[in-house]
């Protein structure tokens, strides 16, 4: 019962996130749809960002068990990414509910999490040796490095895609050359 409990919850949350922001959804919101009290909530999950980050850590613990045969992490990554887009209203809900710099830490965790995991599945290894751990970390802060340093352009991209959903090379490109000039 429990499985098929947390199974119905994590379905009514995102579908609840389909339709409206993640700073609209409450506890409440999700017990009056899945038709439980809060007690049996609270009993699985201790409040909505746990669950969040436990079906994200889920969704990617499945993609990398079903794409083992990958022949890259990039290749891993783009099957995340199709999860992504196939939530895309989700995603733009938590993009827009949450600070920016909350989306890109959470986003940066999810990362460091499949890159992680999928290490591990394929080098068969149950943890990784010192020296990929060493890697993977000094991988890790360079794309926080770049994030940080870029924060404004990557904002600004960020909000153009929410407008027009789609960008032109030339168009990403001005993002970067313009400094401080008005973007139209």
């Amino acid at each position: 019962m429990a499985g098929s409990t947390q199974r119905v919850i994590r379905k009514t949350f995102m579908a609840l996130l389909e339709e409206r922001p993640l700073n609209e959804i409450t506890v409440k919101l999700i017990v009056e749809r899945c038709g439980i009290n809060r007690k049996t909530f609270y009993n699985h999950y201790r409040d909505i960002p746990d669950l969040m980050e436990k079906i994200l850590t889920d969704e990617v613990d499945a993609i990398v068990a079903r794409y083992t045969q990958v022949d890259s992490i990039e290749e891993c990554l783009g099957h995340a990414i199709e999860f992504a887009l196939q939530h895309k209203r989700a995603a733009l809900h938590i993009y827009r509910s949450v600070g920016r710099d909350v989306y890109v830490e959470s986003t940066l965790k999810l990362c460091d999490y499949l890159v992680r995991t999928y290490l591990a599945k394929v080098d068969g290894a149950a943890e990784m040796d010192a020296e990929i751990r060493a890697i993977i970390d000094e991988a890790y802060e360079k794309c926080r490095e770049i994030l940080a340093r870029y924060k404004t352009e990557l904002t600004a991209v960020a909000e153009y895609l929410l407008e027009h959903e789609t960008m032109d090379g030339d168009t990403f490109k001005t993002y970067f050359t313009q400094s401080g000039e008005s973007r139209q």
